[in-house]
């Protein structure tokens, strides 16, 4: 079970340093259209994700922009600014269908979604097999992955009211101000409650139940193999909904010469 565990934190880790995100309030880049039409349907953007990772070995950036219909569904997720990758959600019934248009004569279906009671319960890609739980407050307790190529691993939410407790494994920290906030704390939840499966408007959207709150400072992972560990210091801004519009996050590894290693990512929401 460990052995698992270690595995899916790997993923985890190769998941910060690909897709770490981060929220700003600043501009659309030139480029990315407020409106688009497709198949005849008029949809306005939702939500832009800039990324920039920051290693020793490279730096990168990337765009993802989600386009919603009228009823406020999902339909477009455009990766890119200049060489476009277009994804496309369909629905029919309790299954959201998810399709790579590579051009006008390639589609390949790239994985589906069942919702039940409004709420994503299992989660099917070319990756991996989810399924989710959820309490009676529509609260995500328990991300189960039977069948996947490292073997089954099952993650358990402990809560608090609106807060997610640190388990044995996560240690979580959050700022307390002293004053009452309604800071969603979205990129964790995202993380290591969908397992990086969801798209985050379907998170925002209400397809995962109840949005945690809090800000979070830092976040970490110990085990015996070190390999494993690392830590995590995020620095987040907010918007007057309690959305994230900007987080920096600097995560610390230990290389394979046993020393530190960092890498800084920020990410930015524009919604």
């Amino acid at each position: 079970m460990k052995k698992d565990l270690y595995k899916d934190i790997r993923l985890f880790l190769l998941a910060i340093i690909a897709v770490s995100l981060f929220f700003s309030c600043s501009s659309v880049p030139s480029g990315i259209a407020e409106e688009i039409t497709y198949h005849g349907e008029q949809l306005h953007r939702y939500l832009t994700i800039i990324k920039d990772v920051t290693t020793k070995a490279e730096k990168s950036k990337d765009t993802i922009t989600y386009y919603c219909n009228q009823k406020g569904q999902l339909i477009i997720e455009r990766v890119g600014t200049d060489s476009l990758q277009d994804y496309t959600y369909s629905y029919a019934g309790d299954t959201i269908h998810k399709t790579h248009i590579k051009d006008q004569l390639d589609e390949l279906l790239d994985g589906y979604y069942i919702v039940k009671n409004g709420l994503i319960v299992e989660a099917n890609n070319t990756l991996d097999y989810y399924t989710y739980t959820y309490d009676n407050k529509r609260r995500l307790v328990c991300r189960d992955t039977p069948n996947v190529s490292c073997g089954r691993q099952t993650n358990i939410l402990q809560w608090k009211g609106e807060k997610i407790l640190p388990d044995k494994s996560l240690n979580i920290t959050y700022r307390d101000t002293g004053e009452k906030t309604n800071y969603h704390n979205l990129y964790y939840f995202w993380m290591f409650g969908s397992g990086i499966r969801i798209p985050i408007p379907f998170i925002t959207l209400g397809y995962m139940g109840v949005i945690p709150e809090g800000d979070i400072s830092s976040y970490s992972f110990s085990s015996k193999d070190k390999d494993f560990d690392f830590k995590s210091q995020l620095i987040t801004e907010y918007d007057k909904e309690g959305r994230p519009t900007r987080i920096e996050e600097t995560v610390t590894t230990l290389n394979e010469n046993n020393k530190q290693d960092s890498s800084k990512h920020v990410t930015q929401y524009i919604w």
